[in-house]
């Protein structure tokens, strides 16, 4: 099983947004432990990120949200820290593991936007480096 990291350097709803796209775009491989993370967690933008996440037809029930304190020394395969270079400083989790940088611009406090910026750029990205650093044939069968 391959544990993958996504952490955000600002409010923790980009990385709820990656994993739950991800899962999807991924199912058919059943090897991938994906875990949300990062640096500002607000139980109000976690609350709006999933009825977003709900309104796109996306399965946002079972997100892995993981405090910053609960990744603490936790070893996983992948790290993807997403981070907006416009506005932010790639804050590193305090955790081990492979580090990809994802930075792109965004409209800060705009979920939608973010939404779409992820859906449309990050996502793409993380998979085909996950196809990449993995052969997905070897990691799991067709649902």
């Amino acid at each position: 099983m391959k544990k993958i990291l996504l952490f955000s350097s600002g409010k923790i709803c980009r990385a709820i947004i990656a994993e739950t796209l991800l899962k999807k775009e991924l199912n058919q491989f059943s090897n991938f432990d994906f875990y949300s993370s990062g640096t500002l967690y607000d139980e109000l933008g976690i609350e709006e990120t999933l009825t977003l996440l709900t309104a796109q037809k996306n399965d946002a029930t079972r997100p892995n949200i993981k405090l910053h304190d609960e990744i603490l020394d936790q070893k996983f395969d992948l790290i993807f820290l997403l981070f907006n270079f416009l506005t932010e400083k790639a804050t590193l989790p305090s955790c081990k593991g492979s580090m990809y940088y994802m930075g792109y611009q965004g409209k800060i406090d705009d979920l939608e936007y973010t939404y779409k910026n992820i859906e449309h750029k990050v996502v793409h990205k993380i998979k085909s480096l996950l196809i990449r650093e993995f052969d997905l044939s070897l990691l799991g069968r067709p649902a």
